[in-house]
């Protein structure tokens, strides 16, 4: 720095601290026309200036001159505001038990909302275009004579599972809606008008005499057993008193009912016979 720029920074100076920035101000503006690196001018040149913003700059001019002046540091760090703080949780009004991962997430990222997926991509709609568009397209391409063989092949492969799946979802339903030929349910009831118990003989199975179950029951009583083809069904009942009894026998929808008796009443069927 030069005696003539020394002496004027000493006359900015005294200037700027008797109050007359104006002047100050003037005579580091000329200072800096001609040297742009005087330290000692920045530095002073931001106490001349009015506007933060252009203190600022002045400060950091400063910086880029020396970046580790204290002073240029410390000026800059008083002009910057600094960052508000995050709230904390007991700031926003939430309750300790709520500090869970959940209420943590919305809080970082807002509430989500469930997204509502079209109609055709749920699974109904997918089921239902496989089970009743299939066969459709499958039986277009079979029946066009100008289709290509590889495509009538692919239709034909899809046809053919298709009918496979339709078999595996319709055959259990059967199976559980159709009975055992060979061994036909067989359904024994037994009722009575003016008497509340009986003691009852019946075939439970097989119709062989040595599998003959004998009980002592409540009226009116039913029960339904498997029975064998070319076998008796049979069931007969004994009241002490009351009567008149009655005792029927159910198989496959056929039903044969015994006349009414006072006392003693027997119902039987070959198992099979028409």
């Amino acid at each position: 720095m030069s005696m003539g720029t020394d002496d004027q920074i000493k006359q900015a100076i005294a200037a700027i601290k008797a109050g007359d920035k104006n002047t100050g101000s003037q005579i580091l503006h000329d200072i800096l026309k001609m040297d742009r690196n005087n330290l000692l001018a920045w530095l002073w040149m931001s106490a001349c200036v009015d506007k933060k913003e252009d203190k600022i700059y002045c400060l950091r001019e400063v910086l880029r001159i020396d970046p580790d002046n204290n002073n240029a540091k410390m000026g800059i760090a008083h002009l910057t505001p600094l960052p508000e703080p995050i709230p904390t949780l007991a700031e926003m009004g939430v309750e300790q038990s709520q500090k869970q991962p959940v209420e943590k997430a919305a809080l970082l990222h807002g509430p989500t909302e469930k997204v509502k997926r079209p109609w055709y991509r749920s699974s109904i709609s997918k089921l239902f275009f496989f089970l009743f568009l299939t066969p459709i397209w499958t039986l277009i391409v079979l029946m066009d004579p100008e289709e290509r063989k590889t495509v009538k092949g692919l239709a034909l492969v899809v046809a053919l599972g298709y009918l496979a799946i339709w078999l595996l979802m319709i055959l259990p339903l059967l199976a559980g809606n159709s009975y055992d030929v060979n061994n036909p349910e067989v359904t024994y009831k037994v009722w009575c008008d003016n008497c509340i118990s009986a003691s009852l003989s019946y075939y439970p199975t097989s119709g062989d005499l040595n599998d003959l179950v004998s009980i002592r029951t409540q009226l009116p009583w039913e029960v339904t057993v498997n029975g064998v083809n070319g076998r008796k069904a049979g069931v007969d009942a004994l009241v002490d008193s009351g009567g008149p009894i009655y005792c029927s026998i159910i198989i496959n929808g056929r039903e044969v009912t015994s006349d009414a008796s006072s006392r003693e009443v027997l119902c039987q069927l070959i198992i099979g016979s028409k």
